[in-house]
C-alpha cells in the first residue's frame, strides 16, 4: 500500500505461496473499543485453509490513515480498509463448519486475503508474481466480499442502505413483495447503489468474475450477488415487461431501465456468468472506461480472467514501460487470431487500447524504436486498409492556435457529389481542433514511415536502419493542418504536408485514417501521416451502436458494408506507425 508502516515483509517462499491475513475476534463487549489486530502467515495456495477474499475501493486519499497492528507492528492503512477490517472483526465471522482436526480453525479468528496487506507493495518483483495467480486466489476464496463502505461515507447513505435489502426483496418469493413494486418504490435509491465509486475500479472484475460466491457489504446490511444477477434479468428485455410488469402509475420509465443497465455492475454480471467470450480484447473494449492507477492495470487486471491469457504468454511485469506492455499485447493479439492474409482487427483494437491506456504513449515509442527492444519479435505488422478516395482540394494551411485563421467560406464551396456525404460544419471543426493536433506530418524515412502495399520485408527493414533521429522529427512543424476534399465528395483533416492526389485509406471498425502516397515505384506507397475522415449524413442515420459511439467516419458502420479489390491495401507497419495511426 506505500502507506507509513512498521511492518517488514519476509519473502514469499515459492512461486505458489501467498500470504494470508488472520483477523482477530473480539468478544461482543470489546466491540468498537479496542484496536484492529491482524497476523500474517504464509502458505500454499494448494494447501491453504479456508479463506475469504475481500474486495474494496483504495480511495483516492492516502492522507487520511487509521492504525491497526499487523503482528503486532502499527500499520497505517487508509480508513476505507479500516472500516472493512472492522467490519469482518465486528461481524464475527469464523470457519466452524470446517473439519475439527483443521490446526488453522481457530474459534476466534478467521482468514482473508486483502491485495493491500497480503502484497509487499513496494517489491515490484513479487508484484509481477502476485499480480499473475490473482484469479487463482479470488478463484480458491470460499467467499468473496465486496465492502462497499458506510452510511456515513455517502450522502445518500440511507438511501444505498435500503437498495441493498431491496435487492434481496426482489428475489424472495417468501417475502410476499411484489417485485415491480419494489422496484417502483426503489428505483432511484438502486441507481445510487449501483453508480458508487467502486463499481468504476478495473481490479473487481476479476474479483467478481472469478469468485465462487459473493456477497455485498454495505455497512449493517449484506446480500447475496444471486440478487445482483436475478435483477438484471428482471430488466433484461428478455424478461421486460412480460414477467415484470409495472404497477399502474408507475414513476419508473424505460429512460430509468437504460440506466440502471448502462451501471457497471450489470456489465460484470454478464461476463461472471457467461459461459464463454472472456477474452482479452473484449474484455478491454468492455472495460476500458473502468478506471486503476496504474495504467498498465488495463491489461493486467483482466489477464487471469481472460480465457486466451491462460498459457503464460502474458505475464504481469512492472518494470515493462507503457509502451512495452502496449506492444506486447498487440503482438499477442495478432498472434492470437491465427489469421493468414493481412489483419482487419488489429487496427481497431490498437485505438481502443490507447484509448483504454488514456494515456500519451509518444515518449516510451520513441525509446521503443530507438532501442529495437528484444521484445519486439516481429519487425512489421501485417494489416489490411480500405482506400475511401484520392485527395483533390485543400483549404489553406490552418493554424491550430489561431482558429480564427478558418474561412468559413470554404464549406459553402465544397459541394458533395453523393447527397448522402455531408460537408463538414465550420462549428464541428472548431470543436474538432485538439484531435486535429494530433495530426502530426510523417516524411518517408523516418522511424514512423514504413512502405505500404507490396513492400518486402527487406525494404522495410532497411528503412527502418536508415531512418531520421527522433530529434529531427521533432523540429518539424506541428502547428498546422488542413480540409481536404476527397474526389467522391467526402471531407476530412490531414496534416499539412498532404498533397492533392494522395491517397486515404481507412482501417475496419474504427475512426483511424491513413493518407498514402503513390512513391515512384507504383507498386509502393509511402505514409504521410493520420488523417480524419468526416462522417457522412447516411452513416449518421444507418450506423450499427457499436459505430454510433465513434466522432470520425467509420468505413464498415453499417451491415451491407463491402469493398471492391481496386480499394484494398496492404500493409506493412513497424508498431509505433501503427501505434500513430490509431491514436
Amino acid at each position: 500500500m506505500n502507506l507509513k508502516s512498521g511492518y517488514r515483509y519476509s519473502p514469499l517462499e515459492s512461486s505458489d505461496s501467498i500470504r494470508l491475513l488472520q483477523v482477530e475476534n473480539v468478544p461482543s463487549t470489546a466491540k468498537g473499543r479496542g484496536p484492529i489486530r491482524c497476523w500474517i502467515r504464509h502458505f500454499s495456495l494448494s494447501n491453504a485453509p479456508p479463506y475469504r477474499a475481500l474486495s474494496y475501493a483504495w480511495g483516492p486519499d492516502s492522507s487520511s490513515t487509521k492504525k491497526i497492528f499487523l503482528n503486532d507492528k502499527i500499520v497505517q492503512v487508509r480508513r476505507n480498509l479500516w472500516e472493512a477490517l472492522a467490519h469482518i472483526q465486528f461481524a464475527c465471522f469464523d470457519f466452524r463448519t470446517r473439519e475439527k482436526d483443521d490446526v488453522f480453525a481457530e474459534e476466534n479468528s478467521t482468514w482473508v486475503w486483502i491485495d493491500a496487506l497480503c502484497i509487499d507493495q513496494s517489491n515490484v518483483k513479487e508484484r509481477n508474481h502476485q499480480v499473475g495467480v490473482m484469479g487463482r486466489i479470488y478463484g480458491g476464496a470460499t467467499e468473496v466480499l465486496v465492502w462497499l463502505g458506510c452510511e456515513a461515507d455517502f450522502r445518500h447513505g440511507a438511501k444505498i442502505s435500503v437498495a441493498v435489502e431491496a435487492l434481496a426483496l426482489m428475489n424472495d418469493d417468501k417475502s410476499g413483495q411484489d417485485p415491480s413494486q419494489v422496484l417502483d418504490r426503489n428505483y432511484e435509491a438502486l441507481l445510487t447503489l449501483f453508480q458508487l465509486p467502486y463499481w468504476q475500479r478495473l481490479w473487481i472484475v476479476q474479483e467478481i468474475c472469478l469468485a465462487a460466491k459473493v456477497t455485498l457489504l454495505f455497512d449493517k446490511v449484506s446480500t447475496n450477488w444471486k440478487n445482483v444477477t436475478h435483477f438484471r434479468k428482471l430488466l433484461s428485455t428478455t424478461y421486460f415487461p412480460n414477467k415484470f410488469c409495472l404497477p399502474p402509475g408507475s414513476t419508473f420509465t424505460s429512460a430509468h431501465k437504460a440506466d440502471l443497465l448502462r451501471c457497471q455492475a450489470f456489465r460484470l454480471d454478464k461476463h461472471r456468468t457467461s459461459s464463454h467470450g472472456n477474452v482479452l480484447g473484449y474484455l478491454i473494449e468492455s472495460f476500458h472506461s473502468s478506471l486503476c492507477t496504474d495504467p498498465r492495470d488495463k491489461v493486467y487486471a483482466l489477464v487471469s480472467l481472460a480465457e486466451d491469457c491462460q498459457n503464460g504468454q502474458l505475464q504481469p511485469n512492472y518494470f515493462k514501460t507503457l509502451f512495452q506492455v502496449y506492444a506486447d499485447v498487440i503482438h499477442f493479439y495478432t498472434s492470437s487470431r491465427h489469421s493468414r492474409g493481412p489483419s482487419q482487427h488489429t487496427p481497431r483494437f490498437s485505438q481502443i487500447l490507447q484509448r483504454a491506456f488514456q494515456y500519451d504513449l509518444s515518449a516510451g515509442a520513441m525509446e521503443y524504436q530507438l532501442r529495437l527492444h528484444p521484445s519486439l519479435r516481429q519487425p512489421t505488422l501485417h494489416i489490411f486498409g480500405v482506400s475511401c478516395g484520392m485527395i483533390t482540394k485543400f483549404i489553406r494551411g490552418i493554424d491550430l492556435e489561431s482558429p480564427s485563421s478558418i474561412d468559413p467560406a470554404w464549406y459553402k464551396d465544397t459541394a458533395p457529389a453523393d447527397p448522402g456525404i455531408s460537408s463538414i460544419s465550420f462549428s464541428k471543426h472548431l470543436a474538432s481542433l485538439p484531435e486535429q493536433r494530433e495530426l502530426v506530418p510523417l516524411q518517408t524515412r523516418t522511424p514512423f514511415a514504413v512502405q505500404a502495399k507490396y513492400a518486402s520485408r527487406t525494404l522495410i527493414e532497411e528503412n527502418m536502419r536508415t531512418s531520421m533521429s527522433f530529434g529531427d522529427i521533432l523540429l518539424e512543424d506541428r502547428s498546422q493542418t488542413m480540409q481536404f476534399l476527397l474526389d467522391n465528395g467526402r471531407i476530412g483533416c490531414a496534416p499539412y504536408n498532404a498533397l492533392p492526389g494522395d491517397v486515404v485509406v481507412q482501417f475496419l471498425g474504427c475512426d483511424a485514417a491513413a493518407v498514402l502516397r503513390r512513391a515512384r515505384d507504383s507498386r509502393v506507397f509511402d505514409i504521410v501521416g493520420r488523417a480524419l475522415v468526416e462522417k457522412g449524413k447516411r452513416e449518421e442515420k444507418e450506423a450499427e451502436p457499436w459505430a454510433r459511439k465513434y466522432k470520425w467516419g467509420v468505413p464498415d458502420y453499417g451491415e451491407r458494408f463491402s469493398w471492391t479489390e481496386d480499394q484494398a491495401v496492404w500493409f506493412w507497419l513497424d508498431l509505433v506507425t501503427l501505434q500513430y495511426l490509431t491514436l
